[in-house]
């Protein structure tokens, strides 16, 4: 893997509501560049053990995945699997963070279902890259004003294979901070217009 593709992505309010995303803003040209980028103690855990479990693969299958090794990110953990020709994605298994997100279990829905339409086009579109080039993927989206507060999601995706060659599955690790700095990365600029407009309703 030469090449690992990151976008950063503001968007606004709460689990449902749109992303707004600008283009992919950069390109990391190694595992250890994304890494150090992560700067997430559970994203870095869930990163680290991905990497070991390759071995000599491109990506490891779900059977090589240990929870065991990454204790301290698994409130945070999903994994989903494409339906049908991945015109969506199930969710086969998720962390407890996401029962109080989203005010239910949400193991064996569908993206469609728990999510709104244009949010489940921006979620289609970053699995459907991770599933098509086999490389991890890592969005960060501003969320404004969610529940009174500042909130910065990071979500990091990683597919798995049974045969190194066709991705059948995704990790996904997705945290949530409160009040937190925004990473030098992100394009200041463009998300701050991108979330005023959304919350005035111009966009």
């Amino acid at each position: 893997m030469s090449e690992v593709a990151a976008i950063a992505a503001p968007a606004v309010c709460r689990p449902g509501v749109s992303a707004i995303r600008p283009d992919a803003i950069g390109t990391y040209a190694s595992l250890d560049e994304l890494a150090a980028h992560l700067a997430e103690p559970r994203l870095q855990s869930v990163l680290g053990h991905w990497r070991a479990a390759c071995g000599d693969r491109r990506m490891p299958a779900q059977r090589d995945i240990d929870p065991a090794a990454m204790v301290k990110a698994l409130p945070y953990i999903f994994i989903n699997e494409p339906v049908g020709d991945g015109d969506d994605y199930r969710v086969r298994l998720v962390g407890s963070a996401f029962e109080e997100i989203f005010g239910r279990d949400i193991t064996g829905r569908t993206l469609s279902d728990i999510c709104l339409p244009s949010v489940w086009r921006d979620m289609m579109a970053e699995y459907d890259a991770v599933r098509r080039t086999c490389r991890p993927g890592f969005s960060q989206i501003l969320m404004p004003q969610w529940i009174g507060l500042t909130v910065f999601y990071r979500r990091l995706l990683l597919p798995l294979s049974d045969d190194d060659g066709t991705v059948n599955r995704l990790l996904g690790v997705a945290v949530f901070d409160l009040a937190p700095e925004i990473d030098p990365c992100l394009p200041s600029e463009i998300g701050r217009e991108l979330v005023v407009r959304r919350l005035t309703g111009t966009t």
